[in-house]
């Protein structure tokens, strides 16, 4: 017969009403997870991570995070951004779809592969760009006006880059092509010592 005096195993303390309340089992000092820490590590998909470092973005609309897995030891850094109101892109074709941040950094990347700039330098251009777009408050946008925004950004990166994507985005099929682009920049190098203006007065000009 279990005495009264004794608290029986798995008991907790009573509260004001004698009723039994069950303590809560011990987590062996391991620290909770938060909202913020609750992401997959990569490498053995474990949720069990910890945030390490945390540091705003230039732009002040993300948050750069260094992370650690507590499974396997990983580390790796995640961008936390603000959602923002995107327009929709309406192709060449007439179809629409929405605006896809990794397409556009992906065509960047490939204009760029080889080329001396920064990762960091191609994720502000993809930044500068959405919100251009989320700024101007329309609710469609045509590939072409963000294709010329992309322009813009490249020629003032790398102009090896710029020919690249100019190339692909107007669909060069021969050398006269990039030959005739070659002479607007060279051109335009005269004129204006930036170039810029110019240059993309004249290829609006030839896509008339």
């Amino acid at each position: 017969m279990r005495s009264r005096g004794r608290a029986s195993r798995g008991a907790g303390t009573r509260d004001e009403w004698g009723r039994s309340r069950r303590s809560r089992p011990a987590t062996g000092g391991r620290p909770r997870r938060t909202g913020a820490e609750a992401v997959l590590c990569p490498v053995c998909r474990s949720a069990s991570t910890k945030v390490l470092d945390s540091r705003d973005g230039r732009d002040g609309l993300s948050v750069r995070r260094r992370r650690s897995c507590n499974a396997c030891g990983h580390r790796f850094t995640t961008h936390e951004r603000i959602e923002e109101t995107l327009p929709m892109v309406v192709k060449r074709d007439g179809s629409r779809q929405a605006f896809d941040r990794g397409k556009l950094l992906r065509g960047l990347q490939l204009a760029c592969r080889k080329r001396p700039v920064r990762r960091e330098l191609l994720d502000a251009v993809v930044q500068q760009v959405e919100q251009w777009s989320s700024t101007r408050g329309d609710r469609e946008l045509h590939a072409a006006e963000i294709g010329e925004r992309v322009m813009h950004h490249l020629y003032e990166l790398d102009e090896v880059a710029y020919v690249r994507f100019v190339s692909v985005y107007r669909s060069f099929e021969s050398v006269a092509e990039f030959a005739g682009l070659l002479r607007e920049m060279e051109k335009a190098e005269k004129v204006d010592p930036e170039g810029q203006r110019t240059l993309f007065e004249a290829l609006a000009r030839r896509d008339e």
